[in-house]
């Protein structure tokens, strides 16, 4: 599955970034796993911009 990047919010404040050294805006990232936390967030694990897998 890939995602596209819409917005670099800064965890865990939820401050938009207009720039990241990780992330770039309307990028493909593929995604590598999914964390679903029961009436809780779904995060997920994608290869960020230097190849490494992130959350």
């Amino acid at each position: 599955m890939k995602v596209i990047c819409t917005k670099l919010p800064l965890s865990p404040t939820g401050e938009v970034l207009e720039a990241s050294p990780w992330l770039t805006l309307d990028a493909e990232y593929c995604v590598v796993s999914l964390l679903a936390n029961p009436g809780g967030r779904v995060e997920i694990q994608i290869d960020i911009d230097d190849g490494r897998p992130y959350w």
